[in-house]
């Protein structure tokens, strides 16, 4: 058994090795006009091995991947994607996959063997109907002689294509709203879980067959969202798992419950069956997967190794892997027969960054994600270094991070996070259990510890001084409150009472400390002696950003962009630049020329660039799928890096951007561009 051990634990770093290396030629797959690499691989929706089993396919928020099943080896990044990738399908062949998903109007065809885009297929209104936006599939699979693709999108109509000539063949059928979809050859139809519990059974035209009791009704609560929906391989069985933390088994032919599976102790994410359909895998929001029998209905095993959700589990046609993708953004394989951990097969899948910042000599970036996971980076080559979590299923609700990336704060709670495979967006559940704010030298790994640790009210904004001396907390309804980090003595209590969230933030120079957000008013105190200087126009703002000489202000707001001066204790406003979108992010550029705006347009994610001094649009940067969360250039002002809700950080070369920008403009009237500032700066 030793010998065995040893040898798992050379083959695991062995394939970490090729995992880590490899992954180096994908950092630069598919990036936008600019962009230096793309660090991570984005949250993970769904996962299909090909028919052979030689590969994995992961459909991701970003784009989707294809890994060698026995190497790990990233044989492919496939890139087009607007959105996100939630719907895989494999020809029968193993020669053609299908990929498409969320806030996505193109199904995309590829050849495995040479990783290059066959051809596409545009969800346009002139192919589809007049009227509705199809710009979401929600599932795609082949027909049996491979001539044909079948997707479903999120209104609930069925198409058949013609592979060769993408024209439409057949469309059909009316699902409804959904929650979960399931699709099976055998059975020649559809299968809908409802958001109340609800599941229904269609033909492959979408004429409804039987509709099932589901989980709606069966327990007094209202947890009865059925997440996830599996077909036996011979059709005959439908797995739904729900909410109400139980998986069913249902008689797909008369529709009646076969078995309630009640060992879970979180909602049901994820359910498989083993090739030869004698085995379920589910997988819940705590991390947890469980392998039953299906004729018996016993307990097999339960695999533990993942520290969050399971979002997707797929089993191997040779009948013996499962293997399960984890928000924790890992992938695992296991022996489905004994129910032992085969491998870590891969890493990089986090989901949602919160914030990041480079270390002095720019020659690393951390960041921090939203379920707890903090990853170290190699901006030379965008290698993973390392990476650590939390602990498990920890939601970071607040976060700050020192300027040099040496100092955590957040404040933490043990709250299961779910992430909608079909869709934006994330969701709690569960009790609540606030830790307070924690303090972590991330050098070290080390616990700070302090009064802040007791903090055991809901808290909605931190930050770090610049000198990393001062921690500085908003609490609800109580006020701003600050410690001295080395002593733990209480540096200030601003009673600025305040029910929402909002953030904190020093000027540059560490002289000035405000307080803002979308729903909470702004304040400016100096920093040392809390006076406040706020301008009587300040309004609510969801972007807020200091210069870096700390001589000017930018604000976001319904009417644009507001620069406002520091003259020595006074405040005055400037004017009004750029559009009268809102933007998420606000920052200026390292010399103070250009104004750096994140913001949303339809389904596009961007970051607008303004001319800081006549507002001048200087053109825009994509190339995100969801809500971009923090912007952060390097200290020496060369690379910008941009995180996402998507899960990955995209790594900018500042010098060229602001190049292009410029030349672009040269010799252009701009004038249209811009809401002319009040007093032209």
């Amino acid at each position: 058994m030793k010998t065995k051990l040893i040898f798992i634990t050379v083959l695991q770093i062995f394939m970490s090795c090729l995992i880590a290396s490899y992954a180096q030629d994908n950092t630069k797959a598919g990036l936008p006009e600019g962009a230096l690499a793309r660090l991570g691989k984005g949250g993970i929706n769904i996962m299909r091995f090909s028919p052979d089993g030689s590969h994995l396919a992961v459909g991701t928020d970003v784009g989707l991947w294809l890994y060698d099943a026995q190497t790990g080896q990233e044989t492919a990044m496939f890139t087009g994607h607007k959105g996100q990738v939630n719907a895989i399908a494999f020809s029968p062949d193993g020669q053609t996959m299908a990929s498409g998903g969320f806030a996505n109007p193109i199904i995309q065809l590829w050849d495995v063997n040479t990783a290059k885009k066959h051809s596409h297929i545009e969800l346009s209104n002139k192919n589809i109907e007049i009227g509705k936006n199809h710009d979401s599939i929600s599932y795609l699979n082949f027909s049996k002689d491979g001539k044909t693709l079948i997707s479903e999108n999120t209104y609930g109509t069925i198409h058949h294509w013609d592979i060769e000539s993408g024209a439409i063949l057949q469309r059909s059928g009316d699902l409804g709203s959904f929650k979960s979809i399931a699709y099976s050859k055998e059975y020649n139809g559809f299968a809908t879980g409802k958001e109340d519990g609800g599941i229904a059974l269609y033909d492959a035209t979408g004429k409804t067959r039987v509709r099932l009791r589901g989980h709606a009704g069966l327990l007094n609560n209202e947890d009865k969202e059925i997440w996830t929906l599996a077909f036996s391989p011979d059709g005959s069985i439908l797995a739904s798992g729900c909410e109400d933390k139980t998986v069913r088994l249902w008689n797909t032919d008369n529709g009646k419950n076969l078995t309630i599976l009640k060992n879970h102790k979180s909602r049901i994410l994820s359910v498989t069956f083993s090739h030869d359909g004698e085995i379920l895998a589910s997988g819940d929001a705590d991390g947890i997967i469980r392998l039953w029998s299906v004729e018996t209905n016993d307990e097999l095993a339960i695999l533990t190794g993942h520290t969050n959700g399971i979002c997707a589990l797929t089993a191997s046609p040779d009948g013996r892997t499962i293997a399960s993708g984890s928000c924790d953004g890992m992938i695992r394989f296991w022996d489905q027969n004994t129910g032992f951990e085969i491998s870590t097969f891969t890493t990089g899948h986090a989901e949602s960054v919160s914030t990041m910042d480079f270390t002095k000599d720019n020659t690393i970036l951390t960041s921090v994600a939203l379920n707890g996971t903090i990853d170290v980076w190699s901006v030379r080559d965008g290698s993973g270094l390392n990476s650590f979590t939390l602990g498990e299923n920890k939601f970071i609700d607040v976060v700050a991070l020192s300027g040099d990336a040496t100092l955590l704060a957040t404040h933490n709670k043990n709250w299961i996070m779910v992430y909608d495979p079909l869709s934006f967006g994330a969701s709690g559940g569960g009790s609540i259990e606030v830790e307070g704010v924690k303090v972590r030298d991330i050098t070290t790994d080390q616990e700070i510890s302090g009064p802040w640790e007791d903090m055991d009210k809901s808290v909605n904004g931190l930050v770090l001084s610049n000198d990393k001396k001062v921690l500085a907390v908003s609490v609800d309804w109580e006020g701003i409150i600050a410690w001295n980090i080395d002593t733990g003595e209480e540096m200030f209590n601003i009673q600025e009472r305040e029910p929402f969230e909002r953030e904190l933030v020093y000027s540059p120079n560490g002289n000035l400390f405000a307080a803002y957000g979308t729903h909470a008013t702004t304040h400016i105190w100096h920093a040392k002696t809390q006076e406040e200087i706020t301008h009587q126009d300040m309004e609510k703002t969801t972007a807020f950003a200091f210069s870096p000489d700390s001589t000017r202000i930018a604000t976001g707001s319904r009417k644009g962009i507001v620069l406002w001066t520091i003259e020595q204790n006074e405040i005055k406003k400037l004017g009004t630049i750029g559009n009268s979108r809102l933007g998420d992010e606000l920052i200026f550029s390292p010399d103070g020329q250009i104004i750096l705006i994140a913001r949303i347009i339809g389904w596009d994610y961007e970051i607008q660039l303004i001319d800081a001094n006549t507002g001048w649009n200087l053109g825009r940067l994509t190339g995100h799928t969801e809500r971009i969360n923090s912007l952060k250039f390097s200290h020496d002002g060369k690379t910008l890096a941009t995180g996402s809700s998507d899960g990955t950080i995209l790594l900018w070369d500042w010098e060229q951007i602001v190049t292009k920008a410029r030349n672009e403009i040269k010799g252009k009237d701009l004038t249209h561009n811009i809401i002319p500032p009040k007093n032209h700066l």
